[in-house]
């Protein structure tokens, strides 16, 4: 409900919980009305006048025709009933629900019925009584979001993450190394050369200073007189 002054009414009225969106006690707008009612086995039947107040109008209001009151024109009500169960950490189990109520503004609603009154023995026809009904239409529109945890969804969205960041460091690696000014100093600084290290196992070999021992439980070591080697 956005209206404060509905809000307070509610709460005053002392039948009806209000809460705020933590489920705490106010009569502050925007609160929430629990709708279950105990008295008829927690479904959800609240009376005409709440659902007036959650639409912040009331059968005194004006209605579509200036001094016209809704109890003389009717008006329409469109509730808004929106389902959800995605919460945080959840796996989709608990699902919640919250009525949203709106009122047409100059609309009524009426209805036109006609009665045809016959002779009862000749059944000639004598007279049509045609009458307008005014009254309350209800809109009723269900709408929300749901959703349940899917292994397979999951795995295709990580896949086509990774895609995305591979693309990512590819388009980012031509820039640097094809586009920008500083292309060069990328290049160079990409590919950092080293010395081939089968020709150092093999002078390690040669020389006598590659040396492994059982004891000392797969470490090797290796001294030189220039170099201390440690291999696991």
């Amino acid at each position: 409900i956005e209206s404060e002054k509905s809000c307070k009414m509610l709460s005053n009225h002392g039948k009806y919980n209000v809460a705020d969106k933590n489920g705490q006690e106010t009569q502050n707008a925007p609160c929430y009305v629990e709708t279950a009612n105990p008295d008829v086995g927690n479904y959800d039947v609240l009376p005409l006048w709440v659902w007036f107040a959650a639409a912040d109008i009331s059968l005194d209001s004006i209605g579509s025709k200036a001094n016209e009151p809704i109890r003389s024109r009717g008006t329409i009500l469109a509730i808004d009933i929106r389902y959800t169960n995605i919460h945080p950490w959840s796996y989709g189990q608990d699902i919640e629900y919250e009525y949203v109520v709106k009122a047409y503004e100059n609309a009524d609603f009426k209805a036109a019925v006609s009665h045809d009154i016959y002779d009862q023995s000749t059944l000639e026809l004598l007279s049509r009584v045609a009458m307008q009904k005014y009254g309350i239409k209800f809109i009723i529109v269900q709408t929300g979001t749901l959703g349940v945890f899917d292994f397979n969804i999951l795995l295709l969205q990580l896949a086509a993450g990774m895609a995305l960041l591979g693309i990512a460091n590819s388009i980012t690696e031509i820039l640097a190394l094809y586009c920008l000014p500083e292309k060069e100093l990328y290049r160079a600084a990409k590919v950092t050369h080293t010395e081939d290290f089968s020709d150092l196992r093999k002078q390690l070999d040669e020389s006598g200073g590659y040396q492994k021992s059982a004891s000392e439980k797969g470490a090797t070591v290796a001294d030189d007189k220039s170099n201390d080697i440690i291999l696991s």
